[in-house]
């Protein structure tokens, strides 16, 4: 706002100096500049004043630095749950010593197929225990006849297992039923019993096993 006054002043200046050009000169001075010449000249110095009147009004008032726009930092995004994992179950300790499933099987020796059983049959039996157990028996563990039941079976003492089972694997003792000994008629059972390799009786060790003579 300071400029346009000096403006004004200099417009005046112009006007006088080309009124003065009008007065009658003395006989021995020579005008130095026509009137053109003076409001050119007064023209080119108000340009100059309006210019430093400019950088002056730039120095004063400098425009303010931009200042660098912060990015905005990208939120996260949501990431895929990460599925759970089950717990995985743990088995439960097994004894050393434990008797899983048993089984029997009772045929005539000679003709397995047939069950139609006489007194003079002589017959195959098996017994087997399953180990399921954390320990291994070993081939001292063994099975005996613990009830004849009406028939004699053999052998009648101690049947060895004679190899080691490990755990989830079967063991089997074979036996014989005589029957030229026996002409009784009617189902006869007989018990076995499974016993460790120092003798003592296994729990869930004890079958029966029952067959027909006709």
């Amino acid at each position: 706002m300071k400029r346009f006054p000096m403006l004004i002043t200099l417009m005046v200046f112009a006007y006088v100096l080309c009124a003065c050009s009008n007065v009658p000169q003395a006989p021995t001075k020579t005008p130095t500049m026509s009137p053109e010449e003076l409001m050119q000249s007064a023209q080119e110095t108000a340009e100059a004043l309006r210019r430093e009147t400019e950088t002056q009004w730039a120095i004063e008032n400098p425009s303010p630095t931009p200042t660098d726009t912060p990015t905005p930092t990208p939120e996260p995004t949501a990431t895929s749950a990460i599925p759970m994992i089950p717990p995985t179950a743990t088995e439960e300790p097994r004894p050393y010593l434990r008797v899983g499933n048993t089984s029997s099987l009772v045929y005539k020796i000679g003709d397995p197929g047939n069950y139609d059983f006489r007194p003079i049959d002589n017959l195959y039996i098996e017994v087997c225990y399953t180990n399921e157990g954390s320990g291994t028996w070993n081939e001292n563990y063994y099975c005996q006849v613990v009830r004849q039941g009406g028939s004699v079976i053999l052998p009648d003492t101690a049947n060895y297992l004679g190899k080691n089972v490990a755990t989830g694997e079967k063991a089997c003792f074979s036996f014989n039923r005589q029957g030229s000994y026996n002409t009784a008629l009617g189902t006869q059972c007989s018990a076995f019993q499974l016993y460790t390799d120092t003798g003592a009786g296994m729990a869930n060790g004890y079958v029966s096993v029952c067959w027909t003579i006709n």
